[in-house]
């Protein structure tokens, strides 16, 4: 299995190291995605496709086969590895992670063919992971996961709120969204630290998420069986 900076950058959101009845410190890497959680926040991204059979051959690296229920990878292995991963390669192949059946990640840091392969990780994380799909809402056959609503945001625009609210608001801050209709402007209210009152409007974007995505979505959360996923 090979993951790219995007689904090794995910450790950056796990969540602390309280105790719990699952475990959120690592990410879950399954068939088809890495998902990580801090019990508030979860966030799922889809593999982008790379075969592993384009990763330099490596001594003491077996490539994973990922069961369906998935497994955990250290958080603090794929922070190391993010760090270890050229910015510029001149190789798609060189932008990406490794992870062995040891459970370490594998890192080519040079482009070159004779390049050193640097591992990360001392094996899987061990626990278990929340059955994420629930929080989704997950049976679009069924129209269960069907939204009341959808708007769509430009990233950068939605941060520059967020930010304005953290800086003025301190750090416990919390922020309401009042939602009209989908072409309508979404109201942001908040208090600063010194009281005052903030509200705040982002317009909606005009292009919409990708079909292609939203499909990909509607799959995943069916959780095809794994007779299904191989034909």
């Amino acid at each position: 299995m090979l993951l790219n900076r995007t689904s090794l950058s995910l450790a950056k959101l796990v969540g602390s190291k309280e105790r719990s009845a699952y475990t959120s410190q690592a990410i879950q890497v399954e068939p088809d995605v890495c998902v990580v959680t801090d019990g508030t926040h979860l966030v799922c991204v889809a593999h982008q496709k790379m075969d592993d059979k384009n990763f330099p051959v490596t001594p003491g690296l077996e490539s994973a086969d990922i069961p369906e229920k998935g497994v955990l990878v250290h958080a603090s292995a794929a922070l190391h590895a993010v760090k270890a991963l050229p910015r510029r390669p001149l190789y798609p192949i060189s932008g990406f992670a490794a992870l062995g059946k040891d459970g370490k990640l594998y890192v080519n840091q040079r482009d070159d063919v004779a390049a050193s392969v640097q591992s990360f990780g001392e094996g899987p994380a061990i626990g278990t992971f929340p059955d994420w799909r629930r929080v989704f809402r997950a049976d679009p056959v069924a129209g269960k996961s069907k939204p009341t609503m959808q708007v769509v945001f430009n990233a950068a625009r939605l941060e520059t709120l967020a930010a304005f609210v953290r800086e003025h608001g301190g750090q416990d801050s919390t922020v309401r969204l009042s939602i009209y209709d989908s072409t309508q402007g979404v109201k942001f209210e908040a208090e600063s630290a010194t009281g005052q009152t903030i509200i705040m409007l982002l317009m909606p974007c005009r292009d919409d998420i990708p079909a292609a995505v939203l499909e990909f979505f509607n799959v995943l959360m069916r959780k095809p069986a794994p007779s299904e996923r191989s034909q």
